[in-house]
């Protein structure tokens, strides 16, 4: 459910910043650091319902990818290792926003910043192997 939030508002992010004007700093960089923030958060909270007894993945999410024919799904969880790998890279991507704060093309940053955040995620977030090479 809260990896499912993440991908949501990552790339609801990306489309309001996109939309956005290039000379609104302003909105850009309180919408880009408040949602990251955010983002941090969420991540901390799967951190903390994590339970380090299991060995199997968790927070399994299965999404069905094209039409009844294909019969395609797309497999996503977390184990212990990538968790922590998703929870560092949301905080490098948020102290990635404060270093940018003052840059003159502060949108093109964001938003390469944002789709880099949401394809690292989908790195650490894949279950099978031909996925995770894609993402790559």
């Amino acid at each position: 459910m809260l990896l499912n939030l993440i991908f949501f508002l990552i790339v609801l992010v990306f489309l309001l910043v996109f939309f956005l004007p290039s000379n609104n700093y302003k909105e850009i960089r309180s919408l880009a650091l408040s949602c990251s923030g955010l983002i941090v958060g969420f991540s901390l909270l799967l951190l903390n319902f994590f339970n380090n007894n299991l060995y199997h993945f968790q927070s399994l999410t299965v999404h069905k990818i094209g039409f009844e024919f294909l019969n395609l799904y797309f497999f996503v969880g977390l184990d212990g290792i990538s968790l922590f790998f998703f929870v560092l890279s949301n905080f490098l991507v948020f102290f990635c926003f404060l270093f940018v704060w003052d840059e003159k093309y502060l949108k093109e940053y964001v938003l390469v910043l944002i789709s880099l955040d949401f394809f690292l995620l989908l790195v650490f977030f894949c279950f099978r192997y031909y996925i995770f090479l894609y993402f790559f």
